[in-house]
């Protein structure tokens, strides 16, 4: 466990920070960045909401070996909400087993009233072909 917890300061830092936890296996720094009654949209469609859930989706790729890499495509910021777009790719070992994957992704980050950023939509796949 992490003791000190991610402090995204600006909209793009929540994805730095994700990177950094997900690349540390720190599942309680993730969380963190995430507003407590935050959506997180499965490729499916199906949209979970609060820790919980979206606990047990990233308890994945912090379980095991993973290096993921995030390059954000483009921000649009207005009065303490933003949209930021990115491509992101992950490369996990899975019981000896190499995985990969991709996406494009939309998220939703709100700035708090303590000043640090958190997801409050997070799309992991929204600009992907249907």
């Amino acid at each position: 466990m992490n003791v000190t917890l991610p402090f995204a300061r600006t909209p793009d830092e929540c994805d730095r920070l994700f990177a950094a936890c997900v690349n540390s296996g720190d599942l309680d720094g993730l969380i963190a960045l995430y507003e407590p009654s935050a959506r997180y949209v499965q490729r499916n469609g199906t949209v979970l909401c609060g820790h919980e859930e979206i606990r047990r989706v990233l308890a994945s790729v912090t379980g095991a070996p993973a290096t993921l890499d995030i390059h954000i495509v483009r921000m649009v910021e207005a009065d303490g909400i933003a949209v930021v777009y990115n491509d992101w790719s992950l490369l996990m070992t899975t019981d000896g087993t190499t995985v990969q994957r991709a996406g494009k992704a939309i998220e939703v980050v709100r700035r708090n009233a303590d000043g640090h950023w958190l997801f409050a939509i997070d799309e992991p796949f929204g600009r992907d072909a249907k």
